[in-house]
């Protein structure tokens, strides 16, 4: 039987888990496509799934939906026509979509979230001049690739394959802050990095305007107590056409009994400068993080309760 996805469907989460309750229809004119991916441009990538999803052209039909195990494609069948064909990993957690329509508009976004959210709901933390941006999740690491025009045909009588060659659409970021003492009082740490895009549109590879921050987590250097590092992904700094105006601050909040310390950068140039990285970034910082230590009788970790100390303000690394 020959089957395929309604895209209909998208506007019921069939985007955002790779498992889903699957709805077919049955075509007489449909031909079965192999699909393959070349993980040259990616060679370290190794996703759970991929989706393929089939545009049509004339716009008269509706979009086929495929997921795929694995990294390395098989077959679907797919009605005959001619598409513009988008493929992406499925095995995300953090990612939503909207626009999911056409090609041009369907975007990964990630939703609201704060600093630090907890069971409790959001801790309120002070943010400075990010203060009016929206907090959103981090993404989870995603590739992509596009092809236009595909022919699908059943006159043509030989086995029809089409081949992704996908990359890398979200950018790795390490850290490490120099600096810190009594960093064995920490009790939590958390961080953030402002005037990020907090969208992808997934046909074009092409960034959201808006800015956003982004939270993320921390830990003690266990080679070096004296460190503080960590990782995240992100999409990446807007479109180009913004990243003059875009100023990125970095920011750490650590949490104490006795107290709690927040430490602010700037890491724009380290974002942007030349031969920067496209897809990895490491972020150096230095300051003077001096973390409270609590004493006899001292309450526990209550985080949002109490003074922030705000040990650096955006130094100009």
């Amino acid at each position: 039987m020959k089957r395929y996805f309604v895209f209909g469907l998208l506007c019921a989460g069939i985007l955002t888990a790779c498992k889903h309750r699957e709805l077919y229809y049955e075509f007489e004119h449909t031909k079965s496509v192999r699909v393959e991916f070349d993980w040259s441009a990616a060679p370290t990538a190794d996703p759970d799934g991929m989706r393929v999803i089939f545009y049509p052209v004339d716009g008269n039909a509706r979009a086929v939906v495929e997921n795929l195990e694995g990294k390395n494609g098989g077959a679907v069948d797919v009605p005959e026509g001619t598409y513009n064909v988008v493929c992406f990993n499925n095995d995300t957690e953090n990612i939503r979509w909207r626009g999911t329509g056409s090609i041009e508009t369907i975007e990964a976004f990630t939703r609201n979230t704060a600093i630090l959210e907890t069971m409790q709901g959001p801790v309120d933390v002070p943010r400075g001049d990010s203060d009016t941006e929206p907090i959103v999740l981090a993404p989870d690491r995603m590739w992509r690739d596009r092809l236009d025009g595909v022919v699908i045909s059943k006159e043509d009588e030989t086995e029809t394959v089409i081949s992704f060659t996908p990359v890398s659409v979200t950018r790795h970021a390490t850290y490490e802050i120099s600096g810190v003492t009594n960093s064995e009082a920490i009790t939590n740490i958390r961080g953030s990095l402002s005037g990020v895009s907090g969208s992808l549109f997934m046909g074009s590879n092409l960034l959201a305007s808006e800015t956003s921050t982004i939270p993320f987590d921390g830990m003690v250097d266990k080679t070096d107590d004296t460190k503080i590092i960590g990782d995240f992904y992100f999409f990446g700094c807007c479109d180009t056409r913004l990243r003059q105006a875009s100023r990125h601050k970095f920011t750490i909040y650590c949490w104490s009994k006795a107290g709690n310390v927040m430490a602010s950068f700037n890491v724009t140039e380290q974002l942007h400068g030349d031969g920067t990285d496209p897809e990895e970034v490491h972020l150096v910082m230095e300051g003077n993080i001096d973390i409270p230590v609590a004493g006899v009788g001292d309450g526990g970790f209550e985080p949002g309760v109490g003074e922030w100390n705000d040990e650096n303000e955006d130094l100009d690394l």
